[in-house]
């Protein structure tokens, strides 16, 4: 057997273990270089727009802030509104452009704002002010989600319930000069002309609930009836 040598070990030549790639840096603090952090104040910003705009949408999604509110079909109104979505938008592109760094749940936020806010636009496209006769009577939507759904007392609801149908007269004005019967397909007429003829019954329909509204708006209920 070969005597075993007293030469001492050279440490130098043990190969040291590889760095780390830069995968598992990222690994050990996953959450260091998202942008998730910038979510939420646009996401917010998005419903205080939809709230201030579209209060008639807002409703329905438990956003009631504005609930005594109707959606304006004023052209320079509407103008204004888009501009404010096309910035919104550019402000989301700005913050989460390719390649960003999002968890999964910010990531699938992100892409609902993008489509929420690029939906908006490409409708406005159509011109919806001059093409679509159903426009002018989703306030009932709206109000039917407030007669529906006990979110506050009865009597509260009641009374932005006749705030809202007092607004109708004036947006019903609107239809009469926005409208151009030449651009508005036969379908959406049909569906309009329907709906608009629905209106008496359902107006008739709520006012068991307008009842409940505090006395002192009782001169409201009954000049609200006859929308």
């Amino acid at each position: 057997m070969a005597p075993k040598s007293s030469k001492p070990l050279d440490v130098s030549q043990i190969p040291s273990a590889p760095a780390p790639s830069s995968v598992a840096d990222a690994a050990a603090s996953p959450r260091a270089e998202l942008a998730d952090d910038k979510v939420a104040p646009l996401v917010d910003a998005y419903l205080a727009l939809l709230e201030r705009i579209s209060p008639e949408a807002a409703t329905p999604l438990g956003l009631h802030g504005h609930d005594a509110e109707i959606d304006t079909r004023d052209r320079a109104r509407f103008e204004a509104e888009l501009a404010e979505e096309r910035a919104l938008l550019a402000k989301v592109d700005a913050a989460f452009p390719e390649g960003v760094s999002l968890s999964p749940a910010a990531r699938t936020d992100v892409a609902l704002l993008r489509g929420v806010l690029r939906t908006d636009l490409l409708r406005a496209e159509r011109d919806p002010l001059a093409t679509s006769p159903q426009l002018y009577t989703s306030t009932m939507g709206a109000i039917f989600s407030m007669t529906a759904r006990p979110y506050a007392p009865a009597p509260e609801r009641a009374k932005l319930v006749l705030a809202r149908m007092e607004k109708i007269p004036a947006e019903v004005a609107r239809a009469r000069t926005n409208l151009v019967p030449a651009r508005v397909p036969r379908v959406w007429a049909e569906v309009g002309a329907e709906r608009a003829t629905s209106a008496k019954a359902f107006f008739s329909g709520q006012k068991a609930f307008l009842t409940t509204a505090p006395p002192s708006e009782a001169a409201g209920t009954q000049k609200s009836s006859a929308v």
